[in-house]
């Protein structure tokens, strides 16, 4: 595993293509991605300055707003880490061989815990509920990298001490990469079976029942503007097309963009990161801004830095802070 040597603060411009303008912006590069680098997979915000880029051979590093960065050690085995939260003093983190590890950010203790039942399969998303439960997703750890494998889909759900997980809901024809709570105390669940996507719903009771059909793979729910928007890919081709969809409205395809892998809340209007490593920033309109990054890897991740500033992270340890006047 190799860890970043070297950062780079530069600055880019890059084309605005929506509407054939020219925009000049700001890219600070925490690191330049090369092909042979681990990739990372997750970013989060952990404190008011630091933020968590974690992914591919259990890569874990600490970046702040002025570059600075450091690495975390876990004993992962080689795992790959696909999400991190912060809930109170605490990071959980899940891999792609069923760990979890909740992290102490107070004095930097940790628990890793690995459970029976899960052997060959990975958690891929994670939510906290307000009664203070972990509902997990994901399926075989070999989906996750993109190989041919049975999916062997579940829902689960523990608790804050990292019990055995309690299984909901399971299907081996479809892998569930993503899961978010609703503005209506309700759950949905994104699930693919190589074609279409179904929508699962669920009250509290975690009892699952088909919502709805998509056409393509849901990657990620997000809720903006108290509604429920969908992101990701016209199929198992990420390079291909990419798309947006918000609750009962006309899905939007962007043609030849890549999946859409990870979309925030900005300004009660989606932003997004793609395949082709862009950045889509929603107007209030409904159309869309794309921005080009110095980098032709995938960005797989994205969080809010301030009003007009925002970390991505993805493919080959890339990292930049873009600032959108």
């Amino acid at each position: 595993m190799k860890f970043l040597k070297f950062f780079v603060t530069g600055f880019f411009i890059f084309t605005l293509l929506q509407n054939n303008k020219v925009s000049c912006q700001n890219i600070q590069t925490l690191h330049l991605g090369n092909d042979n680098d681990s990739s990372y997979y997750h970013l989060t915000k952990i404190g008011p300055n630091e933020f968590w880029a974690g992914g591919e051979y259990g890569i874990l590093t600490v970046f702040d707003t002025s570059g600075n960065m450091r690495s975390i050690s876990l004993p992962l085995d080689g795992a790959a880490i696909l999400k991190m939260e912060r809930k109170d003093s605490y990071a959980f983190i899940i891999t792609d061989d069923c760990a979890i590890i909740k992290y102490n950010l107070t004095d930097q203790t940790f628990i890793k815990r690995k459970f029976s039942g899960f052997r060959n399969k990975c958690f891929y998303d994670m939510i906290f509920t307000n009664d203070n439960k972990i509902i997990l997703c994901g399926g075989s750890t070999g989906i996750s990298k993109a190989q041919k494998k049975l999916p062997r889909g579940f829902i689960g759900v523990t608790n804050l001490d990292l019990d055995q997980p309690k299984i909901v809901w399971k299907s081996y024809r479809k892998f569930v990469w993503s899961v978010k709570e609703t503005a209506n105390n309700e759950f949905l669940a994104a699930t693919f079976n190589g074609i279409n996507t179904k929508i699962l719903r669920s009250k509290v009771d975690l009892k699952w029942r088909k919502y709805k059909k998509i056409k393509g793979l849901v990657h990620e729910i997000n809720l903006i503007n108290n509604k429920v928007i969908y992101c990701g890919t016209g199929g198992i081709h990420f390079n291909k097309d990419g798309f947006i969809q918000i609750e009962n409205e006309k899905k939007q395809v962007f043609t030849n963009e890549g999946c859409f892998w990870s979309m925030e809340n900005v300004n009660q209007a989606p932003c997004l990161v793609t395949q082709k490593g862009k950045l889509l920033m929603g107007q209030q309109d409904g159309s869309f801004q794309q921005f080009k990054l110095p980098t032709s890897f995938p960005i797989y991740d994205l969080e809010q830095v301030s009003e007009n500033k925002f970390m991505v992270v993805g493919h080959g340890k890339s990292a930049f802070i873009v600032e959108i006047p």
